[in-house]
């Protein structure tokens, strides 16, 4: 049976198809807050697997797409939003070491169905 690590030199495809979201992070720090916005869900999972194909020197002829279609964030209704809070946050406690990002608050999606009492 073949590695999972090992580099196949022969092209692959992957098509992903399912939701698209919009990710809005919201940066808190003591210099204000500054959004990202940026497609999530289906999307997101575009850009790692694309990723990892280019990490791992795959064939030149390998392909990542996502099979739907993806408006601009703007064009998503209020549904399709996820948000979280992000702050930065010691790795340890030594107080010399360099801070890192950390969702403070995550708010997930907001949409009809959180009211639905059902």
């Amino acid at each position: 049976m073949e590695s999972l690590m090992t580099v196949s030199s022969e092209p692959i495809a992957i098509t992903v198809v399912g939701d698209v979201i919009v990710d809005r992070h919201f940066y808190h720090s003591d210099e204000g807050v500054v959004e990202l916005v940026e497609l999530g869900g289906a999307a997101g999972l575009i850009r790692l697997l694309q990723e990892v194909v280019q990490a791992g020197n795959a064939s030149s002829c390998s392909t990542v797409r996502l099979d739907v279609d993806t408006p601009e964030p703007a064009e998503f209704p209020p549904a399709s939003n996820a948000y979280a809070v992000w702050a930065p946050y010691r790795q340890s406690k030594k107080k010399d070491e360099p801070k890192i990002w950390r969702v403070a608050r995550p708010h997930g999606l907001r949409g009809p169905w959180i009211l639905d009492k059902r």
